[in-house]
């Protein structure tokens, strides 16, 4: 129970020097993180007029070791509908420091984390919470923490429920020019995204490296811009969503790696690999080495690459488990493997890889190597111009199965000088 004033008239608080509000909490009681407590129910139809002294809507009290953050248009339901006065639990605030040497990290709570890091031109970086995530520490006011002239290393760790994570450009400028992204998932349903899905936005460029590591929980990494011919671009870039229970996806479109890529997956669910499948008029690229590894026990592996070209060698392998892996290479619009090409699948119920180039080759300029594991249905590799543009040897290999196939297609790209 708490008090609340239901009032059918008109409601004045007054503002900067009107109604003072001295909210307390009653000995003993534990208010519930995100509860609302609605303290003017205006029954008319006006509007809540001016404010409580020293506190604009959404400022914060701090009551007994708690936050609550006061709002005049409550409008969540069934604790306002537009004109009602609400004071709100709020978690503890996210806290960030912000060091001499020009390091930023920021340190999550065990709740829902969801934090925007913007960055315009280089090395101004801002923070923005949700409706629920504040800031405490040096730069901070409430949902704002910031901007900080970072000239060093960037950590954010988060721990328990469900967290997302936004890296966004806001000009065609942003800029990391020095130190590194080291970003520390926890044990929910985790998202790091560096594309909003409701704004424009601009790639980043680092000159760091990014390194991701996943908890326990069903993560997405989804790296790239949606703005057509901009990328995000980093120099090494190691991205591991950790062995969660259930699915587990990575997503590279529009993003440029200066040196190598690492991608794991190590979930029991649906894994997915995914670059540049959905934005083919700018094409992904890895200077470096590009190694992706899905852990065993999965109930299916999917890798797709298209549009990316790789400087470096290409290993891909994806454990045993207990549905499908499937794997394809789609070098169509003549994107280059300056190295060797190595897929294998392990023990499933169906393996199949699919190599597809242009009438010049898939362009592996080291050798192709694709092993399939024992499948307890079948086993297929499918290959369509494959080889002519400098693969100096390839080895196709199926584990048994109840059906086996390598088939050859568009025979005047196919060429081999080792076995097959």
């Amino acid at each position: 129970q708490y008090d609340q004033l239901v009032v059918s008239g008109a409601v004045n608080l007054g503002g900067a020097n009107g109604a003072t509000l001295t909210p307390t909490i009653g000995v003993g009681y534990d208010p519930a993180t995100y509860f609302r407590f609605t303290i003017i129910n205006q029954t008319g139809g006006g509007v809540v007029a001016g404010t409580f002294e020293a506190h604009p809507e959404l400022s914060i009290y701090e009551v007994s070791g708690e936050r609550l953050r006061v709002s005049y248009v409550e409008t969540i339901a069934p604790y306002g509908n537009g004109n009602d006065v609400s004071l709100t639990v709020l978690p503890p605030p996210i806290v960030v420091t912000y060091s001499v040497n020009g390091a930023l990290k920021i340190e999550g709570i065990d709740l829902v984390d969801d934090i925007t890091i913007d960055f315009s031109n280089t090395n101004s970086v801002t923070l923005i919470g949700n409706d629920f995530s504040n800031f405490s520490g040096s730069g901070t006011n409430g949902q704002v923490a910031g901007p900080y002239n970072v000239t060093g290393a960037i950590t954010v760790n988060t721990y328990a429920l469900n967290d997302k994570i936004l890296l966004r450009g806001l000009t065609a400028s942003a800029k990391l020019d020095s130190g590194d992204i080291t970003i520390n998932l926890g044990t929910g349903d985790d998202i790091l995204t560096t594309v909003d899905a409701t704004l424009p936005t601009l790639g980043l460029t680092m000159t760091g490296n990014l390194s991701v590591l996943g908890g326990a929980g069903n993560d997405s990494i989804r790296l790239g811009s949606n703005v057509a011919g901009d990328t995000f671009t980093a120099l090494n870039v190691s991205l591991d969503n950790g062995a969660g229970a259930g699915a587990q996806s990575i997503d590279l479109d529009r993003f440029t790696a200066n040196g190598n890529v690492t991608l794991a997956n190590g979930g029991a669910g649906a894994q997915t690999m995914s670059l540049g499948q959905n934005a083919s008029n700018a094409p992904n690229s890895v200077a470096g080495n590009l190694t992706i590894t899905q852990a065993a026990t999965a109930t299916s592996y999917t890798v797709g690459i298209r549009n990316t070209s790789v400087g470096g060698f290409v290993s891909i392998t994806n454990g045993s488990g207990t549905g499908a892996a499937a794997v394809t290479i789609d070098t169509t619009t003549a994107q280059i493997i300056g190295g060797t090409t190595s897929v294998t699948n392990g023990n499933n119920v169906t393996n199949a890889v699919t190599l597809v180039g242009t009438t010049g080759g898939l362009q592996s300029l080291g050798n192709v190597t694709i092993k399939n594991g024992i499948a307890t249905t079948s086993n297929l590799i499918t290959v369509t111009a494959l080889g002519s543009s400098g693969t100096s040897s390839s080895n196709f290999t199926n584990g048994a199965s109840l059906a086996n196939s390598i088939v050859f297609n568009g025979t005047t790209g196919n060429a081999f000088t080792g076995n097959v």
